[in-house]
């Protein structure tokens, strides 16, 4: 008997595929407006990057840029103090004029060690002639 699947959902991967959610740094942010992302950044204080109460944080993104991210509420790990120094954050871009940050729909810890330069250069790969093979 086969399990029936989610419609657009490999059953190797169990990835759903009808809205990918690809890999970005500050730079590429403006590309993907209203478009849910997923941005790897190192917190400001490397564990806690915001203090109990505030609505938003600020990362370096893999390019060395900042990004600003409103979170999600109480659950985030940016205002519970369990966020590792590099984290994910899947957010939606929201374009504000010239400005973009996310607001963070889900945020997943990549500890204390990370290769930003490399993440970077992935970053510019599934998003520049190589696009096809990341989506």
């Amino acid at each position: 008997h086969t399990a029936h699947l989610p419609a657009n959902t490999t059953r190797s991967t169990m990835i759903d595929t009808a809205e990918p959610r690809p890999f970005v740094n500050a730079a590429l942010l403006p590309r993907y407006a209203s478009k849910t992302v997923r941005l790897v950044g190192k917190t400001s204080s490397g564990g806690g990057a915001a203090s109990s109460g505030a609505d938003a944080v600020l990362l370096s993104a893999s390019d060395g840029q900042t990004v600003t991210v409103k979170t999600c509420g109480p659950t985030s790990p940016f205002l519970n103090n369990t966020a590792t120094q590099f984290v994910e954050v899947e957010g939606v871009v929201e374009a504000d004029g010239g400005a973009c940050c996310l607001r963070e729909v889900k945020t997943t810890n990549f500890g204390d060690k990370f290769d930003m330069d490399t993440h970077n250069e992935l970053c510019k790969l599934s998003n520049g002639d190589h696009a096809a093979l990341f989506l």
